[in-house]
């Protein structure tokens, strides 16, 4: 049996999904930010995945496609087709490269800058926030005719989308609203029971 080591609302969110997805047993833990979990990921981020054999892999990324290829759920993976699967790999890339990282400068400005004035770090912030605002629309664009990212079914891209659209509604003002079909992509998820499942779990609303 697995082993999720996740926060409530990072974005290991997205591998306790696909957890509930494949229905394989697994154990999920709230890592705490001490040694202990330094010893499992140095870095003291989440996710971190423990598998039977005490191997660890981290990186959300690397852990969607680890679950999804070991449970052989290639409906995850895009399906049989190529060019459906590079697809799922070209949004998993855009999550883990362009939209997740674009919310740090709000959640933690002073990392990016060296002046410590409140204005200083509005600055950070506001610009952050055009980020994000910009892969919004990029996301708005691909759903505006879509229900999923890949085909026509659900994919682990699908899952990794959930936890940083949850962001997005706690830190942009006026939320998802500005972006309807992000905002129909959200609402649909999370009526998912795989997803409700997950956020009972990390005791945390949609």
């Amino acid at each position: 049996m697995v082993t999720l080591y996740y926060r409530p609302g990072a974005c290991a969110l997205a591998p306790h999904i696909l957890l509930e997805w494949i229905g394989s047993p697994y154990e999920a833990i709230n890592a705490p930010r001490d040694a202990s979990y330094r010893a499992i990921n140095a870095s003291g981020a989440v996710p971190a995945l423990k598998l039977d054999d005490g191997q660890v892999i981290t990186q959300a990324g690397a852990v969607l496609q680890h679950l999804a290829q070991s449970a052989g759920r290639e409906d995850l993976l895009g399906g049989p087709e190529p060019a459906h699967q590079a697809r799922v790999l070209q949004w998993s890339c855009f999550f883990t490269g362009d939209f997740h990282p674009a919310f740090f400068p709000l959640f933690v400005p002073a990392r990016y800058t060296t002046d410590s004035s409140e204005a200083a770090q509005a600055a950070v912030k506001a610009a952050a926030v055009g980020l994000v605002k910009g892969h919004l629309a990029t996301l708005d664009a691909h759903l505006s005719e879509r229900t999923t990212f890949v085909g026509e079914q659900l994919t682990l891209v699908d899952a990794y989308a959930v936890p940083m659209l949850r962001w997005v509604g706690r830190v942009i003002e006026g939320g998802r609203a500005p972006w309807p079909a992000v905002d129909r992509f959200y609402a649909r998820m999370v009526s998912d029971p795989g997803v409700q499942a997950a956020l009972a779990v990390h005791g945390i609303e949609p």
